[in-house]
């Protein structure tokens, strides 16, 4: 899924990959940001699904983001 919760806001982790490739940012930078503003809340699993509100991970793959 490309959506998840995070406590009140939705977040949409492919839509970020996007807005930066836009940008021009390169892939490596590009991870190192979501990293650093996002893994805290994946390894502690405040994200939850937005269906079942199950926790879920964060995953950052060259070709595809995602929970």
């Amino acid at each position: 899924m490309e959506v998840a919760y995070l406590i009140n806001d939705s977040i949409y982790l492919e839509e970020e990959r996007r807005s930066f490739e836009e940008q021009q940012v390169v892939y490596n930078q590009i991870v190192k940001t979501l990293e650093s503003k996002y893994r805290i809340h994946s390894d502690k699993k405040t994200f939850t699904c937005i269906c079942c509100e199950q926790p879920v991970s964060m995953v950052l793959r060259q070709d595809k983001f995602h929970f």
